[in-house]
């Protein structure tokens, strides 16, 4: 992602198989903070640009993708989810 802005483009999508609500966060372990969370995401929907919390300075850091799901019903009850480890790179633009 590009350093020194909020405003990112990405592709986080929820497949259209799932039966599911996501809601995706972007969590640094290093400083215990989350940079993103997403709203809801129903089955098939796409996003492409988000806001993080905080404007990041160029370099790599350790990155946890969480995954929440929720039920697609009107209980909207929360199910399994997943960690997805990965490095985030923030370049300077120039």
């Amino acid at each position: 992602i590009p350093a020194g802005t909020t405003d990112v483009s990405v592709e986080l999508m929820n497949p259209e198989e799932n039966e599911v609500y996501f809601q995706i966060s972007f969590y640094l372990p290093d400083t215990d903070e989350t940079i993103y969370t997403s709203d809801l995401i129903r089955p098939g929907q796409h996003l492409y640009d988000i806001t993080l919390e905080r404007e990041m300075e160029a370099g790599e850091y350790p990155l946890t993708v969480k995954y929440a799901t929720f039920t697609a019903d009107e209980a909207m009850a929360p199910q399994d989810g997943a960690d997805v480890r990965c490095t985030l790179i923030v370049r300077q633009q120039g």
